[in-house]
């Protein structure tokens, strides 16, 4: 099959089979000792017994009472003359210490296994292959063509040199739904590590998806009316499985945003098409199911986009814009949405362009703040698995005050995992590549998010891949 080709990365490894011997080896010695403490135990309860029934039956031990029923007292002669005798036989012997065995090395479980050897894979990568499977970019970045519509040779050439770890396709990349599944099945093949491929828009637009072949079309708003749940799911459902049906497995997608609720504004409100609705109790229930609809499909899908867009009425790509949302409405409006649809498969968050100025104290925007990512998302509600990514770095707000490489620097120092379409992917991984040689950025910020993406690129090799370590290590 053509996953095999990527569990060679993680498998090839030379300690492999020292590391099996030396875990069967501690193994053994630990099954010995533990023979031997029970041994001793057992011989010395059966010596004790042997002498007391001994003494007993030479009349040594009085276990009369004068009624005629026993006790347990011993005249103290004959005492003295019984823990001689034990004496003189434990004497004859060495001093044995019997010692609790421990297991100092646990037997390894699958996941530990897999982290393994994800972590050992990582660190054999080039450092350039590390810090390029962090970079989400378009086709045409890394091909230099006008519109990617196939992957032929160039597309080959460009992934040979630049191993990103994922594409986006909009619509110029489409202009059907089998030349385009084509050009994915091609592309995911010339990868060297598993990538993700991502429809610009994933929760469809009516071009998109009559393109694909499909007449699936929906605005997460008009779902929000229904304030059904159920019809969350099934439209999700038809969505996710026209993406699986072109190749695609990783959506930016469902929209978690909860809108405001001055109905003064509810028309102004940038996000009154895409968003759930006012109720983040119901938002919360819709997201959920959205997820286990693009789950079900084999689709990752991304919560976007935090901290949550509801109130503004610009869009935060275009314009500077700020939201005025405090800490404790972050908490009370999305910490229970994004943790159930985290523990339930959303892989990824997607951080917004827009300023917190209640949330962050480095005058950034959320997309490149550490309060953001490190500060709430993997401190505050311990997110820390899961794949934080920033949303497009070519959008005017933020390629008209900062340039590629700031950008990018900026969001992987401040804890993103990857960033989405920098405006010059050359610039910004050039720029990573030397903060981490000058220690700007550390070698383990890289790996750590790496492994990150990789936890979710090979989910569906581990129990494969463990079971077959487990049993070679028996």
């Amino acid at each position: 099959m053509e996953e095999n080709k990527y569990i060679q990365y993680i498998n090839n490894n030379p300690d492999d089979e020292a590391r099996k011997k030396a875990r069967r080896h501690r193994r053994a010695v630990a099954r010995l000792w533990a023979f031997i403490a029970v041994f001793a135990v057992i011989a010395l309860a059966g010596f004790g017994a042997f002498m007391l029934i001994n003494a007993y039956n030479s009349g040594k031990i009085n276990l009369e009472l004068p009624g005629g029923s026993k006790t347990s007292t011993v005249s103290v002669d004959d005492n003295t003359n019984v823990q001689n005798t034990l004496d003189d036989l434990i004497g004859e012997e060495e001093e044995v210490v019997v010692v609790t065995p421990t297991n100092p090395d646990p037997e390894p479980t699958p996941e530990d296994l897999f982290d393994e050897k994800l972590t050992e894979m990582i660190a054999s990568m080039p450092l350039e292959e590390r810090v390029m499977g962090l970079f989400i970019v378009r086709p045409e970045q890394i091909t230099g063509v006008e519109a990617v519509v196939q992957a032929g040779e160039g597309t080959k050439e460009a992934l040979a040199k630049y191993p990103v770890g994922g594409i986006v396709y909009g619509d110029k990349n489409i202009t059907d739904d089998v030349k385009f599944s084509q050009m994915l099945k091609s592309t995911r093949e010339y990868s060297k590590y598993p990538i993700f491929l991502i429809l610009s828009d994933g929760n469809g637009n009516e071009g998109l998806t009559s393109k694909l072949g499909s007449d699936i079309y929906f605005e997460q708003g008009a779902i929000g009316e229904s304030k059904d749940p159920y019809v969350a799911y099934t439209k999700g459902l038809d969505n996710a499985r026209a993406l699986q049906k072109c190749g695609l497995d990783f959506a930016i997608a469902p929209v978690a945003d909860v809108l405001g609720n001055d109905e003064s504004l509810a028309e102004t409100y940038f996000m009154k098409d895409r968003s759930f609705g006012t109720d983040p109790s119901l938002v919360s229930r819709m997201v959920l199911e959205s997820v286990n609809a693009y789950k079900e499909c084999g689709i990752t899908p991304a919560l976007c986009y935090f901290p949550g867009q509801g109130t503004l009425t610009q869009s935060p790509m275009d314009y500077v814009t700020t939201t005025l949302i405090t800490p404790e409405e972050v908490k009370a409006y999305y910490y229970d949405t994004y943790k159930t649809a985290i523990d339930n498969g959303a892989g990824a968050i997607v951080v917004s362009h827009e300023y917190a100025d209640n949330l962050t104290t480095d005058n950034m925007p959320c997309s490149l703040s550490k309060d953001i990512y490190t500060g709430i998302l993997r401190e505050q509600f311990s997110f820390y698995d899961t794949v934080l990514i920033t949303d497009r770095l070519d959008a005017t707000v933020i390629s008209e005050y900062y340039t590629s490489s700031e950008a990018c620097v900026k969001a992987i120092k401040a804890g993103a995992d990857m960033v989405m379409c920098p405006e010059d992917f050359e610039e910004g991984y050039t720029a990573v590549i030397e903060a981490v040689r000058s220690n700007v950025i550390s070698e383990e910020r890289i790996n750590d998010s790496l492994k990150r993406v990789y936890k979710i690129k090979y989910a569906d090799m581990i129990k494969e891949f463990s079971s077959a370590e487990l049993s070679a290590g028996d």
